[in-house]
């Protein structure tokens, strides 16, 4: 049987010619998500972050604009940001934890690294 790569909803898969879903071979997410800790994306909050990202096997890359991005999983590269207070940030995962590592991602954000309020 011929295989021929898909896309449907967002995720890649295989499937076959009569159109049976093989494999889930990955997930995309492209989102954009703000930071609202008082301090922004400083040292310990880049570190949480990747950290966060760390736990995931999928790609995770993250920007101040679309088509700059850098890799998530990397402190040093989160700290180039300089993502202040109010800054709006582009995520771009993908692999097949995509959903479970934008879910930790958002929550982290939304709890402002765990800083108080």
């Amino acid at each position: 049987k011929k295989i021929i790569p898909t896309l449907r909803h967002g995720i890649e898969s295989w499937a076959n010619l009569t159109g049976n879903l093989i494999i889930n071979m990955s997930q995309s997410i492209s989102t954009k998500l703000t930071i609202i800790n008082k301090l922004g994306l400083h040292a310990r909050a880049a570190a949480q972050l990747a950290s966060t990202a760390n736990k995931y096997s999928c790609t995770i890359k993250v920007g101040r604009s679309q088509d700059k991005l850098v890799d998530a999983k990397s402190v040093m590269s989160l700290l180039l940001l300089a993502a202040s207070n109010g800054a709006i940030l582009y995520f771009d995962i993908q692999g097949s934890d995509a959903k479970k590592a934008y879910k930790d991602i958002e929550q982290l954000l939304a709890n402002r690294f765990n800083e108080a309020q």
